[in-house]
């Protein structure tokens, strides 16, 4: 008997913001899961331990593989591209980003300097 992932409140911007991510990672784990069961003798088992939110994503995309071209020897074209693409690293969203978390500081430090660059022309 299995037990149904709980239900975790999100607010509509968490969820935006959460669904994309869940859904990528669930896909990735199914297909590291599916490729171990593939490589595996007939007669063993592949236990993979998951969160709970992570179960109902992962169990639907693992039913799906074998029709998409999937096998021990590799991966159709459809879902090679979508490795790929889920693989990639945009650049654009890490630097604005990495300029949004350094601004502030930044605009910190010029103003402690220009007050002190100000205070030592003050004290001449």
């Amino acid at each position: 008997a299995s037990e149904a992932a709980p239900e975790v409140p999100l607010t509509s911007g968490m969820q935006r913001a959460w669904v994309p991510v869940l859904e990528e990672r669930d896909f990735l784990l199914a297909h590291s899961i599916y490729h171990a069961a593939c490589a595996s003798p007939s007669d063993s088992c592949v236990v993979a331990l998951l969160g709970a939110a992570h179960l109902p994503g992962t169990a639907r995309h693992l039913a799906a593989f074998q029709e998409r071209g999937c096998s021990l020897h590799g991966c159709g074209h459809e879902v090679e591209a979508e490795i790929r693409e889920l693989n990639e690293v945009r650049r654009g969203p890490l630097i604005c980003l990495a300029g949004a978390l350094l601004l502030p500081p930044m605009a910190s430090v010029a103003a402690r300097w220009g007050l002190l660059a100000r205070l030592r022309r003050e004290g001449e």
